[in-house]
């Protein structure tokens, strides 16, 4: 059963990433084909990141680990290129830690999996385990989102009032230099 079980996650993974495969093809600068493979200065030059940091994102478990060539140059998919643009979005976007990124990924497999248990079993139970296993990884990944929103939000907060009070400032320090340059008493003639 275990091993059943196992196999149609990773058939179901790998029908999800072929499905995404085909819709981000399409983008700028990937191959047209899901099978192509690229090595990892490509990869390096569609994403904007250091081969150092995809050499680090794999031993961290971010990205699987890429297939080697027979000069053992790493072979990366375009579901690859994909996934590391998803988590560049997620770094640079969000400001998400790496800890927080491996998260997100590891929400999105979750869900991965449960896509796979939803085509592969149609019986009543298994299909509401699949939406339960979805629905709570959707909501671990909303609730890491809605508290980084919150803290953003927390932090525009801060900063406009801050430039409310330079406002202030501003005003006061205008109104004293008004009041300098007229004069309050008239000059006897």
């Amino acid at each position: 059963m275990v091993r059943q079980e196992t196999d149609i996650k990773t058939e179901g993974a790998a029908e999800g990433r072929s499905a995404r495969a085909k819709r981000q093809a399409a983008r700028p600068g990937l191959p047209a084909t899901s099978s192509a493979v690229l090595r990892i200065d490509d990869v390096s030059k569609l994403t904007g990141l250091s081969k150092r940091t995809l050499r680090y994102y794999e031993e961290l478990g971010l990205l699987e680990r890429a297939q080697r060539s027979d000069g053992n140059y790493r072979m990366y998919r375009v579901e690859d290129v994909t996934a590391l643009q998803r988590i560049k979005e997620m770094r640079d976007l969000l400001g998400l830690g790496l800890s927080e990124i491996r998260d997100m990924v590891g929400y999105e497999l979750e869900r991965e999996q449960a896509r796979a248990r939803w085509r592969h079993d149609e019986s009543p139970g298994s299909r509401l385990e699949a939406i339960a296993e979805a629905e709570r990884a959707t909501t671990e990944q909303l609730q890491l989102i809605e508290s980084r929103i919150q803290a953003l939000t927390t932090m525009g907060q801060s900063l406009r009032e801050r430039l409310a009070l330079y406002q202030q400032a501003r005003a006061t320090v205008l109104a004293q230099a008004a009041e300098i340059a007229s004069p309050t008493s008239e000059e006897p003639r």
